[in-house]
């Protein structure tokens, strides 16, 4: 009878017989298996509920309707969504009309956003991360999409729900909302592990690491100060304090973020304490250090100053280009260590929120959302932004024998994700959780930091 494949069995069949280049036959047939058989979380398809209001759906005529679409994205992201766009525009029997805008930066779109909300002249579309799509669904200025959702005529069909992937149909559910939908997934990623191959073989290992003592003792073997003037000129792990690497160590741990309700924290905890420890360990030896940003661990990884990063897949690109103007050495990524089965991962990114404007213009909004997150444009978002297909059938198509070796890495993930909690109070409580990681890794004992942060987080989540 088939199973799903422990974390082991995807590393051992991932690589070689020298360790650094990936099977793509093997990795076709992983993903295969992996997508067809019972999910590793043993998650199942929620049923979408039924709602009262689905009447009122059906009774309405979309016909027409212009969709002010407000988004983030820039460079040849926007463009394969413009292109996306024009395809929608142009097929829809219901000649509805999108009008995507770009609004800058995301910190620039929220600003400007809550000066439209001020004005009473909302989007009616609009990319957002889940956290924030709850907290405007929280003020009554989003809807929740339930109703659309579960509709007979409008919304997704048993296919559809059999067919996108469990993390995905829930990951913008908000319990504090009796688990209601503020938004749906849009595009996300997974935070792996980036190492340098050429680096981590020149120290004598074959293969990154599978667990948290194999990282410390890589982390070890690549920190050097060559001067001895107290600095080392390379380190094993450069570190970017923020939500999605501490939520990535506690669930690679085997800990949870927050309780079932999403009002308790509960990432203080053995295994957030044997997550922390990964930084009490490293730190105080000068084996790591806090980058200033994503970009500069990025810039520092393409320099050969550190073997190892943690961040979103969908930065392969950036990586790529990076290595290529500064280092011309082999790369690659891999699943975080982990003590768990499976290699959980946790699942980042922006989200479809539709705002209230009319009737007629929430549902040509919630029918274009449903168009997006068909098979193929799922497939083709994701192909052309180098993030997760929404559906397995998608991700299928993606695993072909001349995929990239990393975007293969990335897609074998997809049983084992895991998301951030949908809910208003987790948009300050990531700050606090930064601020843990950097506690810890100036030295505060791991259970005192996250005890002082559980202590901030509980009232945000109130």
């Amino acid at each position: 009878m088939l199973s799903f494949l422990t974390a082991h069995d995807v590393r051992r069949l991932a690589f070689d017989e020298k360790g650094l280049n990936l099977s793509h036959r093997v990795w076709s047939l992983v993903i295969l298996i992996s997508l067809l058989v019972p999910l590793a979380t043993g998650c199942r398809p929620v049923p979408l509920p039924v709602l009262a209001a689905g009447e009122d759906v059906n009774r309405l005529d979309p016909a027409g309707s212009e969709v002010i679409l407000w988004h983030s994205f820039a460079g040849p992201d926007a463009d394969a969504l413009s292109a996306l766009v024009d395809e929608f525009n142009a097929t829809n029997s219901w000649h509805i009309v999108v009008v995507p805008q770009y609004q800058g930066v995301y910190p620039t779109l929220r600003n400007r956003l809550q000066d439209a909300l001020d004005r009473g002249a909302a989007p009616d579309l609009v990319t957002l991360y889940p956290y924030h799509a709850a907290a405007y669904v929280s003020r009554g200025a989003a809807v929740t999409l339930d109703a659309y959702a579960s509709n007979a005529r409008f919304g997704l069909n048993d296919a559809d729900r059999g067919d996108i992937l469990p993390v995905f149909l829930n990951s913008d559910r908000d319990p504090q909302l009796g688990g209601q939908l503020v938004g749906f997934p849009m595009e996300r990623s997974a935070m792996v592990l980036y190492y340098n191959a050429d680096w981590l073989k020149s120290l004598g290992y074959q293969d990154p690491p599978l667990t948290w003592p194999a990282f410390k003792d890589m982390c070890q073997h690549a920190s050097v100060d060559e001067n001895s003037d107290g600095v080392p000129e390379t380190y094993g792990y450069a570190m970017v304090p923020d939500a999605w690497a501490f939520s990535a160590l506690v669930l690679s741990r085997g800990g949870t973020l927050v309780s079932e309700d999403a009002r308790q924290s509960r990432f203080n905890s053995t295994e957030g304490t044997r997550a922390m420890n990964i930084l009490r360990d490293i730190f105080p030896f000068r084996q790591a250090y806090i980058a200033q940003g994503r970009t500069w661990d990025r810039v520092d990884f393409a320099k050969g100053k550190t073997l190892f990063t943690i961040a979103p897949s969908n930065e392969l690109p950036a990586y790529k280009t990076a290595v290529e103007q500064g280092g011309l050495f082999r790369w690659g990524i891999a699943p975080l260590p982990h003590n768990t089965p499976a290699p959980v991962s946790i699942f980042v990114g922006q989200s479809w929120t539709i705002f209230k404007t009319t009737p007629r213009r929430q549902l040509a909004a919630w029918l274009f959302i449903r168009w997006f997150t068909g098979v193929n444009q799922t497939r083709r978002w994701a192909e052309a932004t180098t993030t997760l297909p929404l559906r397995a059938s998608a991700a299928q198509a993606m695993s072909k024998k001349d995929a990239d070796p990393n975007i293969l890495i990335a897609l074998s993930l997809l049983p084992f994700g895991q998301s951030e909690p949908a809910v208003a109070g987790w948009e300050p409580a990531r700050e606090v959780l930064a601020d843990a990681m950097r506690a810890v890794a100036g030295g505060q004992a791991p259970a005192a930091a996250l005890e002082q942060a559980g202590a901030k987080v509980n009232p945000l989540l109130k």
